[in-house]
């Protein structure tokens, strides 16, 4: 409950974040949030889980894989290795 009511306060400033001036710099601010990671909100995305088809960077669903937390940060589906493949944006 405390997990859930945690990301949806982190997608609530998320949403604050886009009410700009729309400024091209704005603009392009706003696209570049919506392509970062959504688990560390660091680094960009690259990897997609296939199965539900959420997008995340290599090193989180690396972290994922390894400490056997298998299941989507987002929608908490279960997923394997064969599962995650790259994509290129």
């Amino acid at each position: 409950m405390e997990k859930q009511q945690a990301e949806l306060r982190r997608d609530l400033e998320a949403h604050k974040q886009f009410k700009t001036s729309g400024t091209p710099d704005a603009e392009l601010d706003q696209l570049k949030l919506l392509i970062r990671c959504s688990a560390c909100n660091l680094r960009f995305k690259n990897t997609i889980i296939m199965k539900c088809c959420h997008v995340f960077c290599k090193e989180c669903l690396d972290m994922r894989i390894s400490t056997r937390q298998r299941k989507c940060p987002n929608c908490s589906d279960p997923f394997g290795v064969g599962d995650v493949k790259p994509i290129y944006l």
